[in-house]
């Protein structure tokens, strides 16, 4: 059974629509994990025709399954796909950390809809899967001129257990965002830019952002951060952003430099 969720990813142009599935649904991409055993021998857990087909394009293109190691292959004519891509396991000691860089490995450069088929045996390992796989999908922005980069717009993941995708959003969509402020170019994100997009980000949460624009500075002797930005034609901002839940009895601070003139 297909579950949908409404989890959707909108980074760099694009935007990924994801659902949980527990059999292989047709796609445009299938991922599959390969895994070396002690003799050698390297296992994808596929079986019947499609199986023996794989077996044998892994062994004629010499992929070793190890840690980083991935294949694209053209998939059979008669499949569900026009392309399987496979992705080495290796064999580090957390599976759950193993799990997530093997899913994000093999997503980064595929785009269209994408069935990623790694196994997991606990929902831990699901949403692991689920987190890495997205990770690897998100594209960073560009201002060249043409096409943006592909993008998976469907990301299918087939599991017995169920991810728990809710917790796995908010800290990729965190990743996305801040992908994009790093990425993007220094004459449009200047400090007043950085602090517009702070509060529009906060629109619709419970965060509450006060922008302290060079006149609160001076007022509130900030010299070091407006002796910075004296060096800059684009005055600085001090954002200050917080969250104060009902019933919350401890306090924590976070203090961090986004370096922009």
């Amino acid at each position: 059974m297909l579950r949908r969720y409404p989890t959707r990813l909108a980074y760099a142009g694009g935007m990924t629509t994801v659902s949980h599935s527990r059999s292989l649904v047709p796609a445009d991409v299938l991922v599959l994990v390969a895994i070396k055993d002690a003799n050698g021998e390297v296992s994808h857990g596929v079986r019947g025709k499609l199986g023996r087909w794989l077996s044998d394009a892994i062994d004629r293109v010499g992929f070793d399954g190890g840690m980083d190691s991935t294949s694209v292959l053209p998939a059979p004519q008669w499949s569900d796909y026009r392309t399987i891509a496979v992705v080495g396991f290796g064999s580090g000691p957390n599976r759950i950390s193993n799990l997530r860089y093997a899913a994000a490995t093999a997503t980064r450069t595929l785009s269209g809809h994408v069935v990623v088929n790694i196994p997991s045996r606990s929902t831990a390992e699901a949403t692991a899967i689920a987190e890495g796989s997205l990770l690897g999908s998100l594209k960073t922005m560009t201002r060249k001129s043409g096409d943006g980069p592909a993008v998976i717009s469907d990301l299918t993941l087939v599991s017995r257990h169920a991810p728990l995708l809710d917790d796995v959003r908010p800290g990729v969509e965190a990743v996305g965002v801040v992908r994009d402020l790093v990425t993007e170019v220094p004459n449009i994100l200047s400090p007043e830019e950085l602090a517009r997009r702070v509060v529009e980000l906060s629109n619709g949460t419970e965060l509450r952002v006060d922008v302290h624009d060079e006149h609160a500075l001076e007022r509130g002797g900030y010299g070091g951060i407006l002796g910075i930005g004296a060096g800059s034609s684009r005055p600085p901002r001090l954002v200050i952003v917080r969250y104060s839940p009902k019933g919350a009895k401890r306090h924590i601070a976070l203090v961090g430099k986004g370096i922009t003139f």
